[in-house]
């Protein structure tokens, strides 16, 4: 765990995989509020993606950010052996409809479970940051 403090705020920052609850869902929540500009072309309804998207997450990739006991953010870091997002195709489906879900299983194949062709040879040993997305209730805090 890492603490940062700033404005008489103390931010953690764990490891998804050893917080409790439903951390997936969590995690599904903050992705779709912060990608919600993007993924308006699957759905408007940010509780049927939230739902949707549950089950795909893999915590152990994840960091999460919290503030006041609070999801303030998160980071994914994964290596070229591993995917952050192991989507099903048929969950999509039946919690977006067949049009929506193979959209949305087709975008998440796309960008999550493919590794882009870097100008250099990536080793096992070299990772990358997935995405990093933010609470949009807690991007005042820290300016």
């Amino acid at each position: 765990m890492i603490k940062i403090i700033q404005k008489d705020k103390i931010m953690e920052i764990k490891p998804a995989k050893n917080l409790t609850g439903n951390i997936n869902e969590k995690i599904s929540s903050l992705f779709v509020e912060a990608f919600e500009k993007d993924l308006k072309i699957i759905s408007n309804d940010v509780n049927k993606l939230t739902k949707a998207f549950t089950h795909m997450f893999v915590p152990e990739y994840f960091y999460i950010a919290i503030i006041d006991n609070e999801i303030a953010g998160m980071m994914v870091c994964v290596d070229k052996e591993h995917y952050c997002i192991n989507h099903n195709q048929k969950i999509l489906i039946e919690n977006l409809g067949l049009i929506k879900g193979l959209l949305a299983n087709m975008i998440f194949k796309k960008y999550f479970n493919k590794y882009p062709k870097y100008p250099v040879e990536i080793d096992e040993k070299t990772g990358s940051i997935e995405f990093v997305a933010t609470n949009n209730n807690s991007l005042d805090l820290y300016h």
